[in-house]
């Protein structure tokens, strides 16, 4: 749980390898995660890095620390080219430890951000991102195995977290920033008309473009009449997690927005998290969150787009579904 647990469970899985290190990441920069990285370098460790190389608004947060690695021995390179974005945040220790995560490996992560991940041991499904790893390295096509529980991009993401919400039967907890997809939009709905009692925990517009909150503000005022119950995250925590929750016994987390380029454009990874301490606690602290968020009644869209004068600039400058908030 971030910013709860802090970097501990990352730099002690990093410190525990012996063998090798892989990671795709969007965003790259915290000191001591880079430090305990090459650190393991020096020690043998096969370490193999794959950063996102610009973001959707041409921004580019990775070349420092691309330099640092390859100054350093470390086998780097920019994620594969084919996807609009590559926004998997992962890592794969010894091929036998996962982190499957929402979070960047960025220093304000640590310090002001709402973010999950979960270390698996799941010997099928570490296969799975090692290959997926090994064909963006080599910019070659993956398909996905059809038997662990993974959530890919671009795949199955938008029909696994479609099924994921029709089976909820009592509860639904949401706790995402971005809702910009008419399929999901459509899932939720149908979870409210069916007597689901459907809680969505956002940002507000903290962590979204001005180009995604017409449709965010709109998906969320469409969702209100039908029953689901909105709160914003509480302000001393940026919202950034990607978590859903359903019954309190079955969870759904990654990378990837509730987001038309997340599910289509983008390389993204997430997880089908069935039962155990992780859900439990997941359950735990998005309650928390929930008790400290405040009632939130989203915007007429209409009142917060800019000037049509102003448009055209802002679309260039950000560019369609932009992940500002990393």
């Amino acid at each position: 749980m971030i910013p709860d647990d802090g970097r501990g469970p990352l730099l002690e899985l990093i410190n525990s390898s012996s063998r090798s290190i892989l990671i795709k990441q969007f965003t790259f920069d915290d000191p001591e995660l880079l430090g305990a990285l090459l650190a393991a370098r020096r020690r043998g460790v096969d370490v193999r890095v794959m950063l996102n190389a610009r973001r959707s608004s041409g921004s580019r947060a990775n070349d420092a620390t691309f330099s640092t690695l390859k100054s350093n021995d470390v086998m780097v390179r920019w994620a594969n080219p084919n996807y609009y974005v590559s926004h998997e945040k992962s890592m794969v220790v010894d091929s036998t430890w996962a982190l499957v995560a929402t979070f960047n490996f960025t220093s304000r992560t640590f310090e002001s951000m709402r973010d999950y991940g979960v270390i698996i041991d799941d010997l099928a499904a570490i296969a799975d991102i090692v290959a997926c790893f090994a064909a963006d390295w080599r910019r070659a096509g993956f398909n996905p195995a059809p038997d662990t529980p993974l959530v890919w991009s671009k795949g199955n993401s938008r029909a696994l977290m479609a099924h994921f919400i029709d089976r909820a039967k009592k509860d639904l907890y949401v706790q995402h920033p971005k809702f910009v997809d008419a399929t999901i939009l459509d899932r939720l709905v149908l979870a409210c008309r069916r007597g689901v009692e459907v809680r969505i925990l956002c940002g507000g517009k903290s962590g979204i473009s001005d180009f995604d909150m017409p449709d965010t503000f709109s998906s969320l005022r469409i969702l209100k009449p039908f029953g689901a119950k909105i709160r914003r995250q509480k302000k001393t925590l940026r919202l950034h997690a990607k978590l859903l929750i359903a019954d309190k016994k079955v969870a759904c987390l990654g990378s990837m927005n509730i987001d038309r380029s997340a599910f289509d454009l983008r390389r993204e990874l997430g997880i089908l998290l069935n039962g155990g301490a992780a859900v439990k606690r997941f359950s735990s602290l998005f309650d928390q969150d929930w008790d400290q968020g405040t009632p939130y009644d989203p915007p007429d869209p209409v009142s917060v787009l800019p000037a049509p004068e102003e448009e055209d600039e802002l679309t260039v400058r950000l560019g369609p579904d932009d992940d500002v908030e990393e």
